[in-house]
């Protein structure tokens, strides 16, 4: 279909004793796409999980240090194994969702949905909020060029059930009257999409309130169509994850080795963080107990006190992990820690709370011998005031050894990861919540989204990404930070793929 042709129709009038033919022109339906996006980058407050193919994933759209300050995409995999990610339920599924059958695109190229996470409105567990979303136009190569214009094209909204959207139908008009945008040049250096220079229109101040009763756990759908004097065509996608809650539980603690200190920076609104970014992105709900206190300089001098002749651990075997670990890690009062120390402090300290914490409390679910275990389904947050270079926060992860033919005769690993994640000395700030939540993406089996493990699906440059498990700063081609430049959503990094969503509801820690 050609765009802006005219569709002829022939109609015989009759005039007096004159009989003329005239000949009706009408609009066809105009070649354009359509596309579900959320708000802008400081609208977004991360109360749902939204995720799409962004240009810059699979275009040479930005200059990346990295690469020479060449321009590239960011992903840098390959681009048919990330597509994959976004037309199926999951990716190692065989066939792309069934409503993608439906929109032809004129060029060729595949269509690819936005998925949306929206916790059900009835829902028990987590309490759902109305989502708000735009629309975007593009019009496609085969289209005249020309500005759309009102000419009476219909927008609808076909929902899968249990999913209502408000409005359910809009003009065309409507969705364009702010103008169309500066044009997009769109340079391609893969195989699946073509260079083109693309005309967009994106208006904000149109929305879309999307609300969710699926309870069903199968995936849900919004298809768009666009309709004209009898003339229809499905133009568009949104796909809803399946949105059956878990849950997570979460154990923050203030951990301190200097006596009588009960002072340890934690961030403000911490629970309302953990609770509504990373996890309910994911459709999970976080149970988030009060937060406690260990101070092993306190418990020390308890035990060198104590004349109970028995304990849950033997006496001298906890005065010993104490009096080890603080000859390891010195007050943070004496010195900073190295950065080798930093790097192995989380595990020590987990080793240390496991068998503490046996012996503190009364909570069996915890296994007494490693906190990095399948005996529990708690994650650990735990703040200090413990200073490393470079860091404000790390997780424990595990390397296990397993049997695998395909590895003889070496030994096979895979990187698991652990249940705690630790905070090194901040300010309390917006920042220091967000390391949080990236340090208990890390212990959900979330890797950096720059990293190259066997536990990392997908791998993008460093600092260029709104994702929560990406990093603030950019890294030069050199693989420093010579000059520091900030990824362009500092402070706003709060989204998360699609496929974390997959990983973090399957973490063992989850339920």
């Amino acid at each position: 279909m050609v765009g802006n042709k005219s569709k002829g129709t022939t109609k015989k009038l009759t005039t007096g004793t004159n009989n003329q033919i005239v000949k009706i022109t009408g609009p066809t339906l105009r070649d354009f796409l359509i596309h579900f996006r959320r708000p802008t980058l400081t609208k977004y407050n991360g109360l749902y999980g939204f995720d799409w193919l962004r240009d810059e994933y699979v275009y040479d759209y930005l200059k990346v240090i990295e690469n020479k300050d060449s321009e590239t995409q960011l992903y840098r995999g390959d681009v048919r194994e990330l597509i994959k990610e976004y037309t199926r339920l999951s990716s190692s599924d065989t066939a792309d969702v069934k409503e993608l059958a439906n929109i032809k695109p004129t060029n060729g190229e595949p269509y690819i949905p936005a998925w949306l996470s929206i916790i059900p409105t009835h829902s028990t567990t987590l309490k759902g909020v109305p989502i708000d979303l735009h629309l975007q136009i593009d019009q496609e190569n085969s289209d005249d060029g020309s500005e759309l214009t009102n000419d009476g094209t219909i927008i609808e909204f076909i929902t899968s059930p249990g999913i209502t959207i408000t409005p359910n139908s809009i003009s065309l008009g409507d969705l364009i009257k702010g103008g169309r945008l500066s044009p997009d040049v769109l340079n391609s250096s893969n195989s699946v999409f073509q260079s083109k220079t693309i005309h967009r229109y994106r208006d904000e101040s149109t929305t879309f309130k999307i609300e969710s009763n699926v309870t069903d756990g199968l995936p849900g759908s919004i298809q768009i169509k666009a309709s004209l004097r009898g003339a229809e065509r499905i133009v568009g996608l949104l796909m809803i994850y399946p949105n059956i809650p878990k849950t997570c539980e979460i154990v923050p603690y203030k951990f301190s080795s200097v006596l009588g200190n009960t002072s340890v920076t934690v961030p403000q609104y911490l629970e309302d963080y953990l609770a509504q970014t990373l996890l309910r992105q994911a459709c999970i709900t976080s149970k988030i107990e009060k937060i406690k206190l260990l101070n092993i300089a306190d418990l020390k001098q308890q035990y060198e006190k104590s004349q109970k002749a028995s304990f849950a651990i033997n006496k001298d075997m906890a005065l010993s992990l104490i009096n080890g670990f603080l000859a390891q890690y010195p007050s943070p009062s004496i010195r900073d820690l190295t950065e080798s120390e930093g790097d192995a402090f989380p595990d020590d300290l987990a080793k240390l709370m496991a068998a503490i914490l046996r012996e503190t409390t009364n909570n069996n679910s915890i296994d007494g011998l490693y906190i990095d275990s399948d005996n529990h389904k708690k994650t650990f947050l735990v703040f200090t005031n413990y200073v490393t270079p470079d860091a404000a926060g790390i997780a424990t992860w595990d390397y296990k050894e397993i049997h695998n033919q395909s590895c003889n005769p070496e030994p096979c690993y895979i990187d698991e990861a652990g249940n705690l994640g630790v905070m090194y000395k901040y300010d309390g700030s917006k920042l220091h919540a967000l390391t949080a939540i990236h340090e208990l993406g890390h212990t959900l089996g979330l890797p950096h989204t720059f990293e190259t493990t066997s536990s990392a699906k997908h791998q993008f440059y460093q600092g260029y990404t709104d994702n929560i498990m990406d990093y603030d700063t950019k890294i030069d081609n050199l693989g420093t930070y010579q000059d520091v430049q900030f990824n362009d959503f500092y402070e706003h990094n709060l989204a998360s793929f699609k496929w974390q969503w997959d990983i973090i509801r399957n973490d063992r820690s989850v339920y």
